[in-house]
Formats: structure tokens, sequence, C-alpha cells
């Protein structure tokens, strides 16, 4: 009798065993799909703290373009850009590259702008209107060399 006694119990063992196992299996597999979901999170926030960002400055990019280096909107861009520099954004370099580009020529907008306020003579006021209209013209031709300014950066990659 003790030896079918024994027999029993190692079987019960057995069983208990491969039922803790397979319970293990399961808490395996659970946390894998868990740590799956958590990971798909984790890239979502991740698009959203880098590319949204970079999206906001690319929208601003096109804004100033589209309106011509506006004086109305030129300072609004200016602040909007300024921060472009900053690591955090991880905006590729050609992109940094253009946004300075483009402040660079609103600012000069804005200055022959202020000149031909202060009303200059009639040659320098020809002068400062021909160079306007390039600069204008200038802005009107940027779109396609902002796309490939931001291509890189509105790429999202998550390696």
């Amino acid at each position: 009798m003790s030896a079918q006694l024994l027999q029993a119990s190692t079987l019960c063992i057995q069983v208990l065993t491969l039922a803790v196992a397979a319970l293990l299996a399961y808490v395996g597999i659970e946390q894998m799909r868990i740590n799956r979901q958590q990971m798909n999170l984790n890239r979502l926030s991740l698009k959203r703290e880098l590319y949204d960002p970079r999206l906001e400055f690319y929208k601003a990019a096109v804004t100033l373009i589209r309106k011509g280096g506006s004086r109305a909107f030129s300072d609004e861009c200016f602040a909007t850009f300024r921060p472009a520099t900053q690591p955090r954004f991880n905006l590729e370099q050609p992109a940094i590259i253009f946004l300075d580009l483009l402040d660079t020529k609103a600012q000069e907008l804005l200055e022959l702008d202020d000149e031909l306020k202060d009303g200059p003579t009639e040659e320098r006021r020809k002068e400062l209107t021909r160079l306007r209209r390039e600069l204008n013209t200038w802005f009107r031709t940027q779109y396609e060399q902002l796309d490939q300014a931001f291509a890189s950066s509105l790429t999202l990659r998550l390696e």
C-alpha cells in the first residue's frame, strides 16, 4: 500500500508541476503581450514628443513662405524658429539651416520695409522696391526647398 501511496503522490507532484509550468507559461505570454503594448505606447509617446514639434516648425515655415515674410507673421515665426536649434526637437541639420535662412530672409525683408517707410530718395526707393520684389519672389519659390529640408526631420524612425 505504501508503494501505491508513493506512486500516487509522485503522480500528483508531476501533475502539479505541469500545472505550475503551464501557469508560468501563460503568465510569461501575458507579460510579453503587455510589454509589446507598452512598447507601442512608448512609440506613440515618442512620436508626440518629437514629431509633433517638428511638424509645428514645418507649418510655421509654410505660413511664413505663404505670407512672403510679412511683418504681421514674422515676429511670431521667429519666436517659433529660434528654439528649433535646441537638441530636444532633434531636427535634422538641413531643416535647421533652412529655418535660419528663412529667418535671415524675413529679417532682410522687414529691414527693407522699415527703410521704405522712412521716406528714402526716389532712386533708393526704386532700389529698395526691386530688392523687396526679389525677396518676395524668393519666398514664393521656397516650397520645394522646404520639403527637401524637412524630409528627413518629418520621417519618424523608431529603432
